[in-house]
């Protein structure tokens, strides 16, 4: 029995640091996609696209705003209003 209780907690102190590693917080996928929008407004504005740069900026601002309340778990305060108007002034432009 004793052995089975070590191997039991071996087993569990050496799993836990992977778990860690590997959880995430909620708001991670909007953090990344803020990075990719804050990528694609630094090309837009090194082509001269001052105005599709701002759009975005702005959307990137959006997601990271939304990244932080995910990680709070206030996912009800969430707006996509501006960020669905963004996307459609976006489209528009090609």
């Amino acid at each position: 029995m004793r052995k089975l209780l070590l191997s039991f907690a071996c087993l569990t102190l050496m799993s836990a640091p992977v778990y860690a590693k590997s959880s995430k917080a909620n708001g991670d996928e909007f953090r990344k996609t803020a990075h990719e929008y804050s990528s694609l407004a630094k090309a837009a504005k090194a082509q001269g696209d001052n105005t599709k740069a701002e759009l975005y900026n702005k959307l990137s601002a959006i997601k990271a705003h939304a990244a932080n309340l995910a990680d709070q778990g206030r996912w009800n305060e969430i707006n996509w209003d501006e960020y669905h108007m963004l996307n459609k002034r976006l489209s528009k432009g090609k």
